[in-house]
């Protein structure tokens, strides 16, 4: 980020969807102060792509850290996954897939 890297910066698929971005990325395996770097420089905590959202992936990651710093940071845990059948959690909440993986300590996190 000091040399310049842009913290909103979004990966694309080869027919051109956005499937994820640095902050989705840094949620399914990063440490809590390398997110709350990329939010302080400016990452979405709510944004969506075909994949998900930070918190999505933090929940599949059974990340509990990370869903809290998200939680605490704003983010919506409202959004679904896109309801795509190449998903294997097409559909779900960040809760939902907390329940569905028995990821206890993320779903208890999560609002119903």
């Amino acid at each position: 980020l000091a040399a310049g890297a842009d913290p909103r910066t979004v990966f694309h698929s080869r027919d051109g969807t956005a499937v994820a971005d640095v902050l989705m990325v840094a949620c399914g395996g990063g440490s809590v102060d390398c997110v709350n770097l990329l939010i302080d420089a400016g990452a979405d905590v709510d944004s969506r792509h075909f994949f998900g959202t930070p918190l999505t992936a933090a929940a599949k990651a059974n990340r509990a850290d990370l869903v809290a710093v998200l939680l605490a940071r704003g983010a919506d845990p409202a959004p679904r996954l896109a309801d795509d059948p190449r998903l294997r959690m097409a559909g779900k909440t960040a809760r939902e897939i907390a329940v569905g993986k028995r990821y206890k300590s993320v779903a208890a996190l999560l609002p119903p």
